[in-house]
C-alpha cells in the first residue's frame, strides 16, 4: 500500500468562513490551487501543490459531521490534544466551542481592544482582544483534532474507511 502524497488539513465550516482567506494566501507564489467547487463562492476542497511528493489539501470537517464543534465536544470524555496545550485547572473552560466575535472583528485594530468573554480573558490572562484570538485558536485546533480524531477513530473501527481520504462523508 502506497502512501498517499497529500497532507489533509481540516478546517470545520471551511466552506463557511475561512476558504477565501486561505485560498488567497496560497496564491503567494503564482502556482496553481486546485479547487473542487461546490458553488461559486463555495469549495468543497482545495489544494496546494508544494512539490512533486506533497500537496496540502484542505477539507471542510463539516462536510463530515455537520453539526458545530460546540455540539460535537460536549460527546467526547477524552480531550487528548486539547490537554497538551491547556493546563487541566483550566480544561473546564475549553471543553466547548469558545465564543470569538467574528462579525466584531473585521480589521486588525479591533485585536487590541481589552474587554470580551470576562472568564475566560480572566483565566488566561488576557490584556488585548489579539491575545484573546490566540487563546481562542489554541483552545479551537486541538479541540477540532480530538473531535476528528474520534471520528476517524470511530470511522476506522467500524467502517475500514479512512476518512481523511475522502473529500466527503458521502464521497
Amino acid at each position: 500500500m502506497s502512501s498517499p502524497k497529500f497532507l489533509p488539513i481540516f478546517c470545520h465550516n471551511l466552506s463557511g468562513y475561512d476558504a477565501h482567506i486561505i485560498v488567497k494566501e496560497l496564491g503567494y507564489d503564482g502556482k496553481d490551487i486546485e479547487v473542487i467547487p461546490n458553488l461559486e463562492e463555495k469549495y468543497i476542497s482545495f489544494s496546494k501543490i508544494i512539490n512533486e511528493k506533497l500537496m496540502l489539501r484542505f477539507l471542510d470537517s463539516f462536510r463530515f459531521m455537520p453539526s458545530s464543534l460546540d455540539s460535537l465536544s460536549k460527546n467526547l470524555t477524552h480531550f487528548l490534544e486539547t490537554s497538551k496545550f491547556i493546563p487541566s485547572n483550566l480544561m473546564h473552560l475549553v471543553k466547548r466551542k469558545g465564543i470569538f466575535p467574528y462579525e466584531y472583528v473585521s480589521n486588525w485594530e479591533t485585536l487590541n481592544e481589552t474587554s470580551y468573554s470576562r472568564q475566560v480573558w480572566d483565566a488566561f490572562s488576557c490584556k488585548t482582544l489579539g491575545e484573546y484570538s490566540d487563546i481562542y485558536l489554541k483552545i479551537d485546533v486541538p479541540l477540532l483534532a480530538d473531535v476528528f480524531e474520534n471520528f476517524r477513530n470511530v470511522t476506522i473501527n467500524s467502517h475500514k474507511l479512512e476518512p481523511a481520504h475522502y473529500f466527503t462523508l458521502p464521497g
